[in-house]
């Protein structure tokens, strides 16, 4: 995922001011995305970048809560 140096900053910032926060940018057009660290770490990811990562996530995500996440994200989108 080829950022440009601003959005490399930014995400830099974002991503390393909380460790209770988990962030990650999606290319919407390639599927593949970047996660902060502490994302990758906490929900056990194969990596900090990956493609179709959706399910990756998902299955770190309890299946009880799996609508009210689905559902958040299709509001995002």
């Amino acid at each position: 995922m080829q950022m440009d140096s601003l959005a490399e900053k930014i995400f830099e910032t974002y991503a390393t001011a909380s460790r209770s926060r988990y962030i990650f940018l999606r290319n919407m057009e390639t599927n593949r995305s970047r996660w902060s660290p502490n994302a990758v770490d906490f929900f056990g990811l194969p990596g900090e970048y990956m493609d179709d990562a959706f399910h990756i996530f998902l299955e770190c995500i309890h299946p009880e809560d799996r609508a009210g996440v689905l559902e958040d994200i299709n509001r995002i989108y």
